[in-house]
This record gives structure tokens, sequence and C-alpha cells, in this order.
């Protein structure tokens, strides 16, 4: 009969160590194992400070990381145009969350004619075409079709001023065109 012991291990803590050779361990560290046969109760329970476990085997190789995992900082001091997009994009979601919240200030209004379906529909038809616009704006700036600046502010500016005109037009008494006659 085969030896079918199953082991469980639990550490506080744990880390991949890669070696010079290239082999890549499981180092775990203040914890745990239990081996024993599925469905009997004699395990045996072993306390480590230390516990290596062999994951990978090969030549080591180097590790670049891509322009998504860079830190911020990192990425304001670059002058690569993929760190310039990468930049775009990560200020240019909080911007958008920031812009699309004032924009409900006006899609919340219900006209009783239209329907209080309407300004939802018109609220994620905005969305969708907004974060499409951030995701294509970041495209262009990584083919230097835009430059930084006018990547980071353009489109943001481009909604908040359309966001300022459709408040305006709903809470002003004298609107941009009066509906009827």
């Amino acid at each position: 009969i085969e030896n079918l012991q199953q082991g469980v291990t639990i550490a506080q803590r744990g880390f991949v160590d890669t070696h010079e050779n290239g082999y890549r361990y499981l180092v775990m560290l203040k914890g745990r194992r239990y081996e024993g046969l599925p469905g009997q109760a004699d395990y045996k329970v072993v306390n480590f400070e230390r516990y290596s476990i062999l994951i990978e085997q090969g030549e080591a190789r180097a590790f670049f990381p891509s322009y998504k995992s860079k830190p911020t900082p990192v990425l304001l001091r670059s002058d690569k145009r993929e760190d310039m997009a990468e930049l775009v994009w990560r200020f240019g979601l909080p911007a958008s969350t920031l812009v699309l919240a004032f924009f409900a200030i006006p899609l919340s209004a219900v006209n009783p004619r239209t329907g209080r379906s309407f300004n939802l529909i018109l609220a994620a038809l905005l969305y969708l075409v907004y974060n499409n616009l951030v995701s294509a704006v970041q495209s262009w700036v990584e083919r230097e079709r835009f430059g930084f600046v006018a990547g980071l502010t353009g489109l943001n500016l481009a909604m908040a001023l359309i966001c300022a005109a459709l408040i305006y037009h709903r809470l002003s008494p004298r609107p941009f065109y009066r509906r009827g006659p």
C-alpha cells in the first residue's frame, strides 16, 4: 500500500527566495505543518521557525517590472512615453470619478415627460464614453499623439466644462434654450 500522507502547512509570514542557481523556494516563517493519512486521527504536528519548499527549478531570469507595476514616484521622474501614459491613466481615473460625481447633480433632476429611466440611461452612456475616452487618451499619449499635460488635463477639463454647463442649464432661471413656446 502506498504512503498517501498529505500535509497542510500554515505560517505567519512567507516569501519567495530565488537562489543564484535559479532555484526558487517558498520560505515560510513561524508556522506549523500537519501530516497524516486522510480519515485517521494520528496526524503529526511539526512547529517550525523557518521552512523552505522548492517551487521551481530553472535558470535565474532577470525581472523587468512593467510600467503598470512601477510606483507613482518612479513614474513621475521618468521621461518614457509609456510611463507618462500610465500616469495619465492613474490620475485620469480619480479625476473622472470626481467629474462623474458632479454629473449626478444635473442628471438627478427628473423630467416627468421623459420618465425616470432616461437620465439613468444617459448616466450609463456617459460613464461608458468617458471611461473609454480615458483609455483612448492614455493610448494617444503613449503613441505621442497627445502631450502629457494635454492628455492629463484636456479630457477631464472638457468633461468638467460640459458638467458645469449642464448644472447651469438645470439650475439657471434662464437656461441655454427653452423647450416649447
